[in-house]
C-alpha cells in the first residue's frame, strides 16, 4: 500500500467503499420490496458466480473444474433456495421408502 500514490488509494476507497456500498444497499433494498426477503437473499448468493464469470471476459481469467462445480452448485442451491426449481428430498436410507 505504501507503494501507491496516496490519490490511488483514495480514489478506489471512494468508488468500491462507498460508491458501490450506496448503489448495493439501495438495490437490495428495492429487491426486498418487490421480491421478498427470501428470494432477495438466495439470490444474492450469485453475486461471486456473477462476479467470476465477469473476471473470464474482462480480465481473461480462466475457471477450473472445481470452480465450475461450486459456481453450479451455488445457482442449483439459490434457485432451489428461491423455489424457482423444486428439488427431491435425497433418500438415505434404501429402505426409508418401505417403512413409510
Amino acid at each position: 500500500m505504501t507503494a501507491v500514490p496516496a490519490s490511488n488509494v483514495i480514489f478506489h476507497y471512494l468508488i468500491q467503499g462507498i460508491a458501490a456500498g450506496i448503489v448495493a444497499n439501495f438495490s437490495y433494498g428495492y429487491a426486498i420490496s418487490r421480491l421478498g426477503a427470501e428470494v432477495s437473499a438466495a439470490l444474492g448468493s450469485f453475486t461471486p458466480v456473477i462476479a467470476a464469470l465477469i473476471a473470464v471476459v474482462v480480465f481473461d481469467e480462466s475457471l477450473t473444474l472445481i470452480t465450475s462445480l461450486a459456481m453450479g452448485l451455488i445457482v442449483l442451491g439459490a434457485l432451489s433456495a428461491c423455489e424457482l426449481i423444486k428439488l427431491k428430498p435425497m433418500v438415505l436410507h434404501p429402505l426409508a421408502k418401505l417403512r413409510n
